[in-house]
């Protein structure tokens, strides 16, 4: 499995995988009919908004208001084909609420794909992205309840910080925030 760069070579498997009922770009294109209306339209639009890396457009939010969008690095999993996909949201003046709220990471795989390692490897890897965007540490927000992400995070060096309450907005509830310390190699283990 290995990280790639959204491209319209490869866009084939990722609307495959929004076909087979995948919805993890809620926040970027609102919804999974909202994604496939643009791509049909202009898929080329589609991979320039996961390019974008300015603080230009909006964040879909749970409850369905929008808020300022982090800039942020897009990559998906890709083994083969679409497997799933992993943000790095840069930290940038003026969104750091934000990225307490939500973390500098974000990721998820296609549901038939867990359990496979794909999530913590892809995770380690964009540590190393994060590394060379400067960064020293990354934050990364679970639900309470999500046992397997929060294996993601500790078989990548995570340790957790604190609980607190969500935002509506962002969907509530309880979450942990967790830290990583990009100075510490950590040792990866493939099971999540």
């Amino acid at each position: 499995m290995t990280l790639v760069v959204p491209s319209i070579g490869r866009f084939p498997s990722y609307l495959g995988a929004v076909d087979r009922g995948w919805d993890g770009e809620k926040t970027l294109f609102r919804s999974s009919k909202d994604l496939v209306i643009l791509a049909e339209r202009d898929p080329n639009l589609v991979l320039a908004k996961m390019a974008d890396r300015s603080k230009e457009g909006v964040r879909y939010n749970e409850d369905g208001s929008t808020s300022a969008r982090a800039p942020a690095l897009h990559r998906w999993m890709w083994d083969r084909e679409f497997v799933g996909r992993i943000t790095l949201r840069l930290p940038t003046v003026g969104y750091e609420e934000l990225l307490h709220q939500i973390g500098h990471i974000g990721y998820e795989t296609m549901e038939w794909k867990r359990g496979q390692g794909y999530a913590t490897k892809a995770l380690f890897l964009m540590l190393n992205v994060a590394s060379k965007e400067g960064m020293t540490n990354v934050e990364l927000v679970t639900k309470t309840n999500n046992i397997a992400s929060q294996r993601v995070v500790t078989n990548n060096g995570g340790i957790l910080i604190e609980e607190f309450n969500e935002s509506k907005r962002l969907g509530g509830g309880k979450v942990f925030r967790w830290r990583i310390d990009l100075s510490e190699s950590p040792s990866i283990s493939t099971s999540d």
